[in-house]
């Protein structure tokens, strides 16, 4: 019961770790609450009975965290963060999950954010030389907690470790080594496969991907509205990783597992879907939403006056079709994507006054909450 009750904190902390990440990401904290919300009743959540996912996933977040603040504000307290991530994710399963998204994060970071690396350089290099030996201390720290493993790894590569339930089937001699994922894989499309069949949310089990529905009613208001460039960075960051993990559609990984190491000693490529995929998608709808608050006043008469009426026919098909209602409920969204879009970028039907003026979310919601108790009283 303790180590339930750790678990479901952890999972707790992870919210509050995306909660305080897009907020430092956005500076806006109706975005950040919408982050931690849809991160903790995503399927995220579900894995609370895989300790191992939490061990890496909530780390991982709050090691950006710590990263992003350090490079707006750097403080001690901050590099403290980072080192404690850093020895959590080097001694927890496996860390190469964390180092390819860490190196993945770099090389992205690098193309969209090119000019601003020479502030960032200048900023860490300033703070090293005013906190040496705090900054020394901290690095030595995680050398040390990163020494048993290393000499794990090269004990296995001398022949004297194998591990025969990874190193099966497998032409490398490291004891360590996996199977080529592109020969035999369950990778990340194989994950939105199998829960394709779970749409319907009574028959729903445990580690089946979902995000809550209202997730893409912000994608859905800012479609026609101009993108950041921090979306433009999630979109290519998470692009790099679902290349590289899906090795049936993509030679991305073949490619990275001839050339870089790291590839041929980790498998369960879906992993990277809870690890990252998920947190990203969680701060892309963020920042769509914060975008969509400041361009409120460019959809407000579609929300108002036109898209409420066809939703509100819609609900008596939805809600009585014989289909799952998570099924049902995306198609719903989908169908009205389309039409978002095109009033959307074309900016019709627009009314400037200033009392419907953010009242659009709320509409969408109250539908949707009638949705949802027209369909629990059919059930009754």
């Amino acid at each position: 019961m303790a180590y339930l009750l750790f678990l479901s904190f952890y999972v707790f902390l992870g919210s509050v770790g995306i909660y305080l990440l897009t907020r430092r990401l956005t500076a806006d904290i109706s975005s950040a609450f919408l982050a931690a919300v849809l991160l903790l009743f995503s399927a995220f959540s579900t894995r609370i009975f895989d300790s191992y996912m939490l061990f890496v996933s909530v780390p991982i977040i709050w090691f950006f965290y710590f990263v992003v603040s350090f490079f707006q504000k750097s403080g001690r307290f901050h590099v403290l963060g980072v080192t404690f991530c850093l020895m959590l994710l080097m001694t927890t399963y496996i860390p190469f999950y964390f180092l390819v998204a860490l190196l993945s994060f770099l090389v992205v970071f690098a193309l969209v954010y090119f000019s601003a690396l020479v502030v960032i350089w200048n900023r860490f290099v300033t703070f090293f030389c005013s906190h040496k030996f705090f900054v020394s201390a901290c690095a030595l720290t995680v050398l040390l907690v990163t020494l048993p493993g290393a000499l794990f790894f090269l004990e296995a590569g001398k022949g004297k470790i194998e591990v025969s339930g990874r190193h099966y089937n497998t032409k490398e001699t490291h004891g360590l080594a996996v199977q080529n994922q592109a020969e035999d894989s369950w990778a990340v499309p194989e994950e939105f496969y199998f829960s394709a069949y779970y749409s319907d949310l009574r028959r729903i089990v445990l580690a089946i991907v979902y995000v809550p529905c209202f997730a893409f009613i912000p994608l859905i208001l800012g479609a026609g509205i101009r993108i950041s460039r921090l979306m433009i960075f999630l979109a290519l960051w998470s692009g790099v990783i679902f290349l590289f993990t899906s090795p049936f559609a993509s030679p991305l990984y073949v490619f990275l597992r001839t050339h870089i190491f790291l590839f041929k000693y980790f498998r369960n490529l879906h992993f990277f879907l809870w690890f990252v995929l998920i947190p990203i998608f969680v701060l892309f709808v963020a920042e769509q939403f914060r975008l969509d608050v400041l361009a409120a006043d460019f959809r407000e008469s579609i929300a108002n006056e036109v898209i409420p009426f066809g939703m509100y026919f819609k609900l008596t098909g939805i809600v009585n079709s014989d289909r799952g209602f998570l099924e049902r409920a995306y198609e719903f969204l989908g169908q009205y994507s389309g039409v978002w879009v095109v009033h959307s970028s074309q900016g019709i039907f627009r009314i400037h006054s200033h009392e419907h003026k953010g009242h659009e979310v709320a509409d969408i919601c109250n539908f949707m909450e009638k949705l949802a108790r027209e369909y629990h009283v059919k059930e009754l």
